[in-house]
């Protein structure tokens, strides 16, 4: 029962986690969604098709994640999108489970709390429609693989069309990240090769270089069973190291300048935690190198924090399991000493509950919902208490029972809290506005429109040839072969390039400002423009908009004729 109790416990806050910090649709995902449904209609594409730029060579390296999620979202719409999200956090944390099993062998509590936290740092910063989620599994499956056969004294020849068949598989699905495949080989050579001559760091692997040479010749074999060749398999060469991408795309800044935000203060606490227990232990070789790697790759760019949570977190389970927790003797679980939690644990219910009604704003229609779930696990949450009260004095079940309210009190607040939380995600109300004002000003007429780069893809899945999108890369010159728009884009909103130049450098017919570029105000200043739409005068539109949405300001402008 105590087993059964806790695994309930487990599963349930894992459960949590995945379906509240995965629910929603991520900005890049239309762009993503508007690639696939071209690949559909016309094939995959060696010109950019999407923006006002004309005859733009184009790289679609992630063609198939594209043309995969084009054909879920015609399935089902945004909720196939979420269902996508869960789909892949449950095969994530299949696969990582297995990893750490092959370190730890049982799963004991501090290792379940670990991958606990885990699964919450990818929830909140990964799980999305991104085809990050296809490299990043690849990869795991690949550090898997690579871990349960190190302790054979050969390579298993299976490894060679396995990893053939992989690189084939990523190279389509995210050509982007093509090279990691290789470079995450790289520490498990160094170990076998370099390993036993080098004085520091425990070393297992036996394998010969003929080995790592199978393997590479399979992956770069794969790598080339793609429709743009090298093109493809250099495509991450080209694509950064840019300073203007760097600026604009949060992703791409250093670890350390967004030490702010929450995610990135827990990522930077789990950097420091290993880095003091893998001093404190001997570890492989090659896991060594992987957490070091992988470390300093996050630290260098946000995005990279995921290659850190899949390659450079799994040896510290194994540390966590080996390390002995001191316990007090005598202090088993008697009255005595449990009285004083079990009153801070009622205090807690309590006031969570009143913070609960307070705070949390119950959509129209889950108001039975909402009260009905408090009201019966309140109820459960009671019965727990009388019950662990009558039996207080027997010290085989007080455990048992304390954890038993505990875990009802957890789900007396957060499963309502979901439901109320908990929807589908829809369309920006605010963007998809100011596209409709657009469409309709514009009637049966060509448009051409100014937009930014967090708003663009939107524009351009409604069918709107765009000056911008979130595909920074596609802006600069090596890969478009012609022009550097990502420079031009930023010099206006750094101020180097006067408005009233760079309206006159394109054939716009309508422009689509917020309040983070200088078109917004220059505009309406402008007698040459005319003011279509603004949000923050739509009543209508700021009722319907969530607090985020409101977040932005939008101001949609066009020529005077």
């Amino acid at each position: 029962m105590k087993n059964k109790m806790g695994s309930l416990v487990y599963a349930f806050l894992m459960l949590f986690v995945v379906v509240i910090f995965t629910n929603r649709f991520d900005n890049d995902g239309w762009f993503l969604l508007n690639s696939g449904r071209y690949v559909e209609q016309f094939g995959i594409p060696h010109v950019e098709p999407f923006t006002i730029h004309q005859n733009f060579h184009f790289v679609m390296h992630q063609w198939l994640f594209d043309l995969g999620l084009w054909k879920l979202y015609k399935l089902g719409g945004l909720k196939a999108m979420i269902a996508y999200n869960w789909i892949m956090a449950a095969l994530f944390l299949f696969v990582y489970i297995r990893l750490v099993k092959l370190k730890v062998g049982q799963i004991s509590g501090a290792v379940r709390f670990f991958l606990l936290l885990w699964l919450l740092l990818m929830s909140m910063g990964y799980l999305f429609q991104r085809p990050q989620t296809m490299s990043g599994l690849i990869f795991l499956l690949e550090i898997c693989l690579l871990e349960k056969s190190s302790k054979r004294d050969r390579m298993p020849r299976f490894l060679v069309p396995v990893f053939f068949l992989l690189s084939a598989l990523l190279i389509n699905l995210h050509g982007a990240m093509w090279p990691m495949f290789t470079v995450f080989l790289l520490p498990y050579a160094c170990e076998a090769l370099a390993g036993p001559k080098l004085p520091f760091g425990r070393w297992e692997l036996t394998w010969q270089a003929k080995d790592f040479l199978l393997l590479l010749v399979a992956v770069v074999a794969g790598g080339f069973c793609n429709p743009y060749g090298t093109e493809a398999m250099t495509y991450a060469f080209h694509s950064y190291g840019y300073h203007e991408i760097n600026q604009v795309v949060s992703e791409m800044h250093p670890l350390c300048l967004d030490f702010g935000t929450p995610f990135m203060v827990m990522i930077f606490i789990l950097l420091f935690i290993c880095t003091v227990c893998y001093a404190r232990h001997s570890l492989p070789l090659r896991q060594q190198l992987l957490a070091l790697g992988t470390g300093f790759m996050a630290l260098q760019a946000n995005r990279s924090s995921l290659l850190f949570l899949l390659a450079g977190l799994f040896p510290l389970a194994e540390i966590l399991a080996n390390h002995k927790f001191r316990k007090t003797a005598g202090s088993a679980y008697a009255w005595s000493r449990a009285r004083r939690m079990v009153a801070l644990m009622v205090l807690a219910a309590i006031a969570g509950a009143v913070a609960l009604f307070q705070q949390t704003k119950v959509p129209e229609g889950r108001g039975a919902l909402f009260f009905g779930s408090f009201i019966l696990l309140a109820l459960m949450t009671l019965w727990s208490l009388w019950r662990l009260w009558k039996t207080h004095n027997q010290k085989e079940t007080l455990k048992e029972n304390i954890r038993m309210f505990f875990a009802l009190v957890v789900m007396m607040l957060m499963i309502p809290f979901s439901v109320a939380w908990f929807h589908p995600p829809r369309e920006d109300v605010i963007l998809s506005k100011s596209v409709e004002v657009i469409k309709q000003d514009a009637g049966s007429n060509p448009i051409c429109l100014w937009i930014g780069y967090n708003d663009g893809d939107y524009a351009e899945f409604k069918g709107i040839p765009c000056y911008m999108d979130a595909r920074a890369e596609v802006f600069k010159p090596k890969l478009n072969h012609q022009k550097d728009v990502m420079e031009e884009y930023c010099s206006l909103l750094w101020g180097k390039l006067d408005y009233r130049d760079f309206v006159t450098r394109y054939p716009f017919t309508h422009f689509l400002t917020t309040d983070l570029d200088p078109l917004y105000v220059n505009l309406k200043n402008d007698p040459r423009f005319e003011l279509l739409w603004d949000s923050e005068e739509d009543e209508e539109i700021q009722e319907k908009a969530t607090e985020v949405e409101k977040k932005k300001k939008v101001r949609v402008y066009k020529w005077r004729h």
